[in-house]
């Protein structure tokens, strides 16, 4: 049969699905691709975020009727959430997940709440999103420990004050021990499995090691001084710069080093005043697609958040403040920016704090940054003589927890609202370019006291045996006046250091030696005096300069700011401040690191 439609006639019988020729077959598939592919993008963003456990984050300061920021993280795709606050849902809000596994919702305190510690949980909600107890069978998706607080203590009206003037902030400048390094890290290696770190390698330089004369000179020696291996413990009584390190070390934001983990870094602190914290100052190194570095650079959140009150002492949920930069790749805001809090918050003298870094760009393994730190190849207890390891410290978290890092000394000045500024603004390491002890070499550090009079009664020196000396001789410490009069005298023996080289590597190791004086010595306020290391010629010991951030916008109080070292090739007839690898000769940033016991 066939039928008129409207046109032409048209055959109405079945056709036989003849099979389309090989062409249209082609083309067909063609056109089928396309869709193929966007049916896994359709579903993807409603699958459930396998990328670790749900948590909770709590923006600003817990009190009675107060309103607070809730950030859930790590839940499944486009579910209801439902907050409960002491396990009632009373009050609390219903909340319906994004795709990419995220919510954020205003939570207001309950009146009725106590001071003390609260318990902030989610439990799967309602498809309608209407509130529902509940079931005691049903295991919370996340918790959070809130600690609901009276209002936030005002600033100390009467401040503590500081030693010296917090600088004002400088334009962040490119310092010199960074550079661009050749062949290194290799980012694919999991820091967590090898105490050693991926360190920040200095400018390649050709370091000038001045040989030793023929003549022996033979340092005058006080035969009752009892040296001690160890420095002293805990931080009361030292003077002088008190801190200790080998290189510099990097750790990814995000990036690739955690295996597919989105590590975050944070830096434990105790406040030293009671005021608003206004800005942090830190060391990053964004120089492209180097490994330190990747991509955009991403985007790093800062927060402030009051410590957890564990044992392990890390950074609590609570956030006090909060900041983000994106540096850029190469930076664009230098090596040693400045962040400023967005709303600073009140921290009280004596407590513990932690400054948090993460990763809030979407790709963080393609796009992120390194912060740096101060490293040590031997960790001592205290970790450094300036600190107790609880007052300063630095904290990772790859995937399992907060752990703490043995090694690392975090690098980071902070500045409060009053003007005290403190922290740990050593950020160079200068170890390609490091003075011999040997010798007509020898290397002092030229300090006046500052404040009262100083009652030392013994002094910590921290340097190392040359691996290319063979000698055993001892290393002489010397105290004198600006006019060169012997205050006392005596001698470290050489089994006190360890042999290293001149390396950016595990085989730069140094460690602490310490002379106990006969007695003690008092030394006046506004004097000038001198701490001098010499040693046979049979035997070389080298001294590793670290750098002082006073050029580029640390807090005096985060560095020493009463000396610096100097070195001298002619028995001490001459002085010249220490050399930076690559760089200026003659400088007065850098000091040898000791301190002084009373």
């Amino acid at each position: 049969m066939t039928f008129w439609d409207g046109s032409r006639w048209v055959d109405d019988r079945p056709s036989r699905h003849a099979s389309p020729p090989a062409k249209h077959r082609t083309r067909d598939w063609l056109a089928t691709i396309p869709i193929l592919l966007l049916i896994p993008m359709l579903i993807v963003p409603y699958l459930p975020t396998l990328a670790g456990s749900p948590t909770l984050t709590v923006d600003g300061v817990a009190v009675p009727k107060g309103r607070v920021d809730v950030v859930g993280e790590r839940f499944s795709s486009r579910t209801w959430i439902q907050l409960l606050w002491d396990g009632s849902p009373s009050g609390m809000p219903s909340v319906r997940t994004n795709g990419d596994a995220r919510f954020a919702v205003k939570v207001t305190i309950p009146a009725t709440s106590k001071l003390g510690d609260h318990v902030l949980s989610a439990v799967p909600g309602k498809p309608d999103g209407s509130r529902k107890a509940p079931s005691t069978s049903v295991e919370p998706l996340a918790e959070l420990t809130v600690v609901v607080t009276d209002e936030p203590p005002p600033a100390d009206p009467t401040p503590e004050p500081t030693p010296e003037p917090t600088p004002k902030a400088t334009p962040a400048a490119t310092p010199a021990p960074t550079s661009s390094p050749t062949a290194r890290p290799t980012p694919t290696v999991d820091p967590t499995s090898t105490p050693a770190p991926t360190a920040t390698p200095e400018p390649t330089a050709t370091p000038t090691t001045t040989t030793a004369p023929t003549a022996t000179p033979t340092p005058t020696a006080v035969p009752t001084s009892t040296p001690t291996a160890p420095p002293p413990s805990g931080t009361g009584g030292l003077h002088g710069m008190r801190i200790g390190g080998d290189t510099l070390a990097n750790t990814q934001i995000g990036g690739v080093n955690a295996r597919g983990y989105n590590a975050a870094l944070s830096g434990r602190f105790r406040a030293g005043t009671s005021s608003t914290l206004e800005s942090v100052r830190i060391y990053i190194i964004a120089n492209g697609d180097t490994g330190y570095s990747h991509g955009t650079g991403g985007r790093i959140e800062v927060t402030l958040r009051p410590d957890d009150g564990t044992s392990n002492h890390g950074p609590s949920g609570t956030v006090l403040a909060s900041a983000t930069f994106a540096s850029g790749n190469p930076s664009t805001i230098g090596k040693l920016p400045l962040i400023t809090f967005n709303t600073p918050a009140s921290v009280v003298a004596g407590r513990l704090y932690h400054v948090v870094f993460r990763n809030i760009d979407p790709s963080p393994s393609t796009n992120y940054i390194s912060i740096n730190a101060l490293y040590t190849w031997q960790p001592v207890t205290p970790r450094q003589p300036k600190y107790s390891d609880v007052d300063w410290g630095q904290m990772v978290d790859q995937g399992s927890g907060w752990t703490q890092r043995a090694g690392y000394t975090h690098i980071m000045g902070i500045t409060y609202g009053n003007g005290v500024g403190e922290g740990m603004g050593y950020m160079g390491a200068w170890q390609q370019v490091q003075p011999a002890i040997s010798g007509a070499n020898r290397v002092r550090e030229q300090f006046s006291v500052l404040g009262g009079d100083l009652l030392v009664s013994s002094v910590s020196v921290r340097v190392k045996r040359d691996s290319t000396s063979t000698g055993t001789s001892p290393l002489t410490v010397r105290l004198e006046d600006s006019t060169g009069r012997l205050i006392e005298e005596g001698t470290i023996p050489s089994s006190t250091f360890p042999v290293g080289d001149q390396v950016d590597g595990s085989t730069n190791r140094n460690s602490w030696g310490t002379l106990v004086f006969t007695g003690s010595h008092v030394l006046e306020s506004g004097s000038t005096y001198r701490i001098v290391l010499s040693a046979r010629s049979d035997t070389v010991y080298r001294a590793m300069p670290l750098q002082k951030g006073s050029a580029y916008g640390f807090p005096a109080a985060s560095y020493y700011t009463g000396g610096y070292g100097q070195k001298s090739s002619d028995s001490g007839a001459t002085w010249s401040g220490f050399s930076q690898p690559g760089g200026s000769t003659n400088r007065t940033d850098a000091d040898l690191q000791f301190h002084l016991g009373s």
